[in-house]
């Protein structure tokens, strides 16, 4: 029998859920090359291309099975944060990653199973690249970046001391890994080269780098929960922030940056008179 508290409970969990999701920065920027992207800016901007691509190319495919897969498929940094790719990272990096989004996922499956099985269901679905809307979904991901890349002025690049020839040179491993699971969707490929071709223009055209930088140690997670005296507050309450380590191990000043601005907006957040119950 349907339980209305139960799942109205559930509701507000997910939606707790949700706005912290919209609160995991990337390592991507806006148009303004200053507004950091979020974990919700790229969902959308998924959803939205991973669809109108589907429609318009691949007949095939279940778009609303492609839009629900574009909507959870980042979901587990609500809780393992989000781990930059620019650069390829190590073994060590990968498995630290792969450890802390399968924590996350048993997180997420442990709070949904018995009230919203739907979203660990088609977590569980996307990670597995069973279906080829997985797969599809899987490898527009990866061309995304480059759109940002495009509309900000490549300032991720330039930011990262990330020079044309290592950056040649991880697309075409990107190239390698994007063969293990979608190579019955060649057209995605001809779009990728179409866009990273414009990428490497672009950085040609204004100058980028030529410096060879040395790699920065492996970024640092900050989880952190503003409260009131004496208030418990929620489990999905807890704020993930990464922060850059340089070679030197000093913190990026512009990670702690955001960081000070995420617990300043909780601050007054949670200050705020009219906050919402």
């Amino acid at each position: 029998m349907h339980d209305a508290e139960t799942t109205a409970a559930a509701l507000v969990d997910l939606g707790r859920m949700s706005l912290a999701f919209g609160l995991v920065d990337r390592i991507t920027f806006h148009q303004d090359g200053r507004t950091p992207e979020s974990d919700t800016d790229h969902t959308v901007m998924l959803g939205l291309v991973a669809c109108g691509v589907a429609a318009r190319h691949f007949p095939d495919l279940d778009v609303g099975l492609v839009a629900q897969y574009a909507l959870v498929h980042d979901l587990v940094e609500v809780y393992a944060g989000d781990t930059p790719t620019l650069r390829m990272p190590s073994a060590d990096a990968k498995a630290a990653k792969a450890q802390r989004e399968q924590a996350a996922y048993e997180r997420i499956l442990k709070e949904f199973a018995d009230r919203l099985s739907w979203v660990p269901i088609l977590i569980a679905s996307y990670e597995s690249r069973l279906t080829p809307e997985s797969r599809f979904v899987k490898a527009l991901d990866k061309l995304l970046p480059k759109i940002t890349h495009l509309l900000n002025g490549a300032v991720t690049i330039r930011n990262e001391g990330v020079s044309v020839a290592e950056l040649t040179e991880r697309y075409e491993l990107q190239i390698g890994e994007m063969r293990t699971y979608a190579a019955d969707f060649p057209e995605l490929f001809e779009l990728r080269e179409v866009l990273v071709g414009w990428v490497l223009a672009q950085l040609d055209d204004q100058g980028a780098t030529t410096r060879t930088v040395e790699p920065a140690a492996e970024p640092l997670f900050i989880t952190f929960k503003v409260t009131r005296e004496g208030e418990q507050g929620h489990p999905m309450d807890h704020i993930v922030k990464r922060i850059e380590i340089g070679p030197d191990g000093a913190a990026d000043e512009a990670s702690i940056g955001r960081l000070v601005d995420s617990v300043r907006r909780e601050i007054r957040r949670k200050g705020s008179p009219g906050e919402a119950p």
